[in-house]
């Protein structure tokens, strides 16, 4: 097998087509300066078969991220390694990528039989880009904050609700469903000031009705803006 490198430039878009016939591994160089540190590389894959194939032949595309020199799937490290399935969109993400030059390998894989094989095509689509926190920006359930640390800038989720996760998805903990009735039953809570409030303007005690109500209006918001199920 040959191993071919190409310098890729992060954000643009490329495509490739890959073949059994063709026994190349296909190897990306990109670099991570400082201007990526602190966030997380993201990788978008659509991989769209060219040619009809049986249900029984497999087609993927093996892909492994590494640092320093290309490694192949085979050797690469467990959390470093992309499975892309055949007619699929596959979205990858690596939280605080450490400076230098990446490589991104990737290799074509058919298990079927050898006419099959030989006659299967894929074309892959590919881009690299990063961000601050996650590319949802946290959800429904964060909020991207920037941090600093000992003169180091980086971005993480500071979840809500109880969710917790580096893009705050792992709800196992939360209680979303909860807050809502805590805060419903706060704000609700302040309705007790209506009796005071209209016993004051029956006896035309205005200035009381008016204290009661502020009371009541401001109370109320406080405690609607203060629960953390909202951003």
């Amino acid at each position: 097998m040959v191993m071919t490198t190409n310098r890729f430039n992060s954000g643009s878009t490329s495509s490739i087509p890959l073949n059994n016939n063709d026994l190349s591994i296909y190897s990306y160089e990109f670099m991570i300066d400082d201007r990526n540190l602190g966030g997380t590389l993201h990788f978008d894959f659509e991989s769209r078969v060219m040619s009809s194939v049986s249900a029984n032949v497999n087609i993927s595309v093996h892909g492994c991220l590494s640092k320093y020199q290309p490694r192949t799937y085979a050797t690469c490290e467990s959390p470093f390694k992309i499975l892309i399935d055949k007619n699929s969109i596959t979205m990858k993400s690596f939280p605080y990528p450490e400076m230098g030059f990446w490589y991104l390998t990737l290799e074509y894989i058919c298990t079927g039989s050898e006419s099959e094989c030989g006659n299967s095509s894929l074309s892959l689509m590919f881009q690299i880009s990063s961000s601050q926190c996650t590319k949802q920006q946290c959800g429904a359930y964060g909020v991207c904050r920037i941090l600093t640390s000992q003169q180091n800038v980086f971005s993480t989720c500071s979840c809500l609700a109880g969710y917790r996760g580096y893009g705050c998805t792992d709800d196992s903990h939360a209680y979303a469903s909860k807050s809502l009735a805590s805060v419903l039953f706060l704000t609700l809570s302040n309705c007790m000031f209506m009796p005071a409030i209209v016993l004051a303007v029956y006896r035309r005690l205005y200035i009381e009705a008016l204290v009661y109500f502020f009371n009541m209006f401001f109370s109320t918001f406080y405690h609607a803006c203060d629960q953390d199920i909202n951003k």
